[in-house]
């Protein structure tokens, strides 16, 4: 029996939202949103979040932002004081890519 798994191919429009977070974010978001988190490690990954739990994942630059993977990975992303701390910072962004 053979298990195949989906990879996800970014596509060229994701790229592009990948690349605008990476430059406004400017590294991993957890401390500016939550001073009281711990100190941040590992490499950037990205969060998608979406506006409630459930539905499809979407990627557009108000619901994508940058974590180390310490907070990605450490159950601080999914906490629920987290989860409405970065929908809070997601609100006030763009929903397209401004260039």
């Amino acid at each position: 029996m053979t298990i195949r798994r989906h990879v996800h191919r970014v596509t060229p429009d994701e790229a592009q939202v990948y690349a605008y977070v990476a430059s406004r974010d400017q590294g991993c978001v957890a401390p500016r949103l939550d001073p009281q988190v711990d100190a941040c490690d590992g490499r950037l990954t990205r969060q998608h979040v979406r506006p409630q739990p459930g539905g499809r994942r979407v990627t557009r630059p108000n619901t994508v932002l940058m974590l180390c993977w310490h907070h990605h990975l450490d159950g601080w992303a999914t906490s629920k004081a987290a989860m409405q701390l970065q929908r809070t910072y997601l609100a006030g962004q763009p929903d397209r890519v401004p260039w």
